[in-house]
């Protein structure tokens, strides 16, 4: 069993390159139910491509909790709020966290683990929502984040991109991409004319 969540751990590592992935390569299945998703959601984005590696390969609940009280040291402070009070990384990330669980929860998932709590998390609440009109007949309406040129780094050390669509798709809103214009697009020529 330890052999196959190496071969999970390291098939997932080209991925990180780009922290671009999806949940369930995030999952350690050998820990236990309050430590096997952990990297789910902002952390993922906050730690490094070896942190993500060396907690996928971790063997015991006793070594993640030390991982994670370490990983959260490493982090140190930020200035934070409007009025500009020191606060550790874990706070902001908590706090955030909170929020976006209040905000973005669906199907049965913490707002802080869906795109848009992780988007909320790394970089705070967007300065506009917007829409799009939906790319196909009938389709959800394009949700829009719009964040100012210039914006503070966020958790992450990056600065956020100006924006982020994201779609609704089935219970669970993610992303939008050029990949998901392309389905939508295929879908819609399958569709039978409407007369």
């Amino acid at each position: 069993m330890l052999l196959t969540g190496l071969v999970v751990a390291l098939a997932a590592t080209p991925a990180f390159a780009d922290k671009d992935y999806s949940p369930e390569m995030l999952v350690q299945p050998f820990l236990g139910p309050k430590y096997s998703d952990w990297l789910i959601g902002p952390v993922a984005r906050i730690a490094t491509e070896d942190e993500v590696n060396e907690y996928l390969l971790l063997a015991s609940d006793a070594e993640a909790k030390a991982f994670i009280e370490a990983f959260w040291e490493r982090q140190g402070t930020r200035i934070h709020g409007e009025f500009g009070e020191r606060k550790t990384v874990s706070e902001i990330v908590e706090e955030r966290g909170e929020e976006a669980d209040r905000q973005f929860s669906e199907a049965g998932i913490r707002g802080r683990r869906t795109d848009r709590g992780t988007i909320y998390v790394l970089h705070g609440p967007p300065e506009e929502v917007d829409y799009e009109v939906a790319p196909f007949e009938g389709g959800p309406p394009i949700i829009l984040w719009k964040y100012p040129r210039g914006a503070e780094e966020g958790l992450d050390g990056e600065e956020p991109d100006r924006l982020y669509r994201f779609f609704r798709d089935g219970e669970t809103t993610t992303f939008y991409t050029s990949q998901d214009r392309r389905r939508q697009q295929l879908e819609q020529r399958r569709r039978p004319p409407r007369f």
